[in-house]
């Protein structure tokens, strides 16, 4: 499968896992070689980060306001528990904070949502009324979860899993 076919579509969890999958066979494949040229393998990364981030950047566009699928979610924490090194596990997280930040229209949705709520005058008279409260409390949870960076649930995750790597030595 091509960088080029691989992206066209969308960008899809079974995608990222056989990117990954190329990674790992391509880290294990060096380890046998034993020492090999470092631009070569410096290539070789910029060639995967490329490919990872377009991956991911195709995910995220398909991603509804505020939600991960589960599909992508479960793939991409299996992804990084695949992954055979610390360093490979820190360079994937980069990758999904770079990637899956917050989501600019999501916020402003909130925002205007949020500024509309709270700039509505009170109706005149004797019997004035606020916004219900229950109408508050879900506007400021919509604001809240759209200013939350799509990565953290995934780090999240992560950090749940049994077995998680809490100690980084």
């Amino acid at each position: 499968m091509t960088e080029r076919s691989m992206v066209s579509r969308k960008g899809s969890a079974q995608d990222l896992m056989v990117l990954w999958g190329e990674m790992l066979e391509q880290a294990q494949k060096a380890s046998v070689v034993g020492a090999q040229d470092e631009s070569n393998m410096s290539e070789g990364r910029s060639r995967a980060a490329s490919r990872a981030r377009s991956l991911i950047r195709e995910s995220a566009m398909y991603i509804p306001q505020g939600d991960i699928p589960q599909k992508v979610h479960a793939s991409l924490v299996q992804c990084y528990y695949r992954l055979p090194s610390m360093a490979a596990k820190i360079w994937f997280c980069q990758l999904l904070a770079d990637e899956l930040g917050t989501q600019r229209g999501a916020v402003d949705g909130a925002v205007r949502k949020w500024l509309a709520l709270n700039q509505e005058p009170p109706s005149k008279g004797e019997h004035a009324q606020l916004p219900a409260a229950d109408t508050i409390l879900r506007v400021a949870a919509n604001l809240s979860v759209a200013a939350q960076p799509l990565y953290m649930r995934l780090f999240h995750a992560i950090a749940q899993e049994k077995g998680a790597d809490t100690n980084p030595h």
